[in-house]
């Protein structure tokens, strides 16, 4: 049985609602991390490398705070991240890796995505 995609304003209403949650300035999702021992992940933690998705939460945080460059110096790549997940999200289709080929493009994505988040934030304004 196939399931049904939700409509439209259902979708646009799920995105409200993480931006709402997102907006949040005690979120129990930081807390979480906290908790998990997730913040500052492991990789930054131990080898001091940041991944294509450290800084995300604090990045989606002022994003959504509108204080953009705050939100590009905690991760540059936090506008086409968002901006995908939000596609997937109105699309209401998850991305799938089908072959080999998809595995290793996706492969390459994360290793240019942890040097572009590794470039150094000095060019971007003050917030």
């Amino acid at each position: 049985m196939k399931a049904t995609r939700p409509s439209i304003a259902v979708r646009l209403l799920l995105l409200g609602a993480l931006a709402a949650f997102g907006r949040l300035d005690e979120n129990p999702l930081v807390r979480l991390e906290a908790l998990l021992g997730l913040s500052p992940s492991p990789l930054e933690r131990f080898v001091g490398i940041r991944g294509p998705f450290s800084g995300m939460t604090e990045a989606s945080f002022q994003l959504l705070h509108l204080q953009i460059a705050a939100a590009l110096r905690a991760n540059v790549l936090v506008i086409p991240i968002l901006g995908m997940i939000g596609a997937a999200i109105l699309c209401w289709r998850a991305p799938r890796m089908s072959s080999a080929g998809r595995e290793i493009w996706f492969f390459a994505a994360v290793v240019a995505g942890t040097a572009i988040n590794n470039l150094p934030t000095a060019w971007i304004g003050a917030g």
